[in-house]
């Protein structure tokens, strides 16, 4: 029988309040074993936070051969532990993107406009003439960053999602 495959590595967890801002170490751990198992687990953070995931690895064998590497994962989970799946979203025609919010948003309500839906409607028909919205109870006008968390009616700040995708979006951000 010959010796064991032996491995070494490390992980690190660092949070930071927007995706690329400035980090905090949250948790490291190295180990070096016949079987690397070392894991950081986000249960409840208990504050809204982007976690950056840095894993390196160091495999050898037997006979000499070494392979090492490293793996990066980022990921925003609200204070109620859900994951933000929706980075990237797309909106039909207008191509606007849903990306990642910031995790440092204050509470306050912005006042605004109550008519926002009809103008976002109106710039979209303007800006894509040939464009048809489907029927308006199937798409829904939702904000990037919500009034609840300073954000405005803006036609900036307003993307169209079919309700499906905005009850999903919006409830993530009831753990918010």
């Amino acid at each position: 029988m010959g010796a064991p495959i032996s491995s070494s590595g490390s992980i690190s967890v660092d949070t930071s309040s927007i995706v690329t801002g400035a980090r905090t170490n949250v948790a490291r751990k190295s180990a070096t074993a016949p079987a690397l198992n070392v894991w950081h687990e986000v249960r409840r953070p208990g504050a809204t936070n982007h976690y950056h995931t840095s894993v390196t690895y160091t495999i050898r064998s037997p006979q000499g051969g070494t392979a090492s590497g490293s793996m990066y994962n980022h990921t925003l989970i609200n204070r109620t532990g859900h994951p933000w799946q929706w980075a990237g979203e797309r909106a039909r025609v207008t191509n606007k993107v849903l990306g990642w919010p910031a995790s440092n948003w204050p509470r306050g309500r912005v006042a605004g406009d109550a008519d926002y839906r009809t103008q976002y409607q109106n710039e979209v028909r303007r800006t894509w003439p040939t464009f048809t919205l489907r029927p308006w109870p199937n798409e829904h006008v939702h904000h990037m960053r919500p009034l609840a968390y300073g954000g405005t009616h803006a036609y900036s700040n307003l993307i169209h999602l079919d309700s499906t995708l905005h009850g999903q979006v919006t409830g993530w951000f009831a753990g918010y």
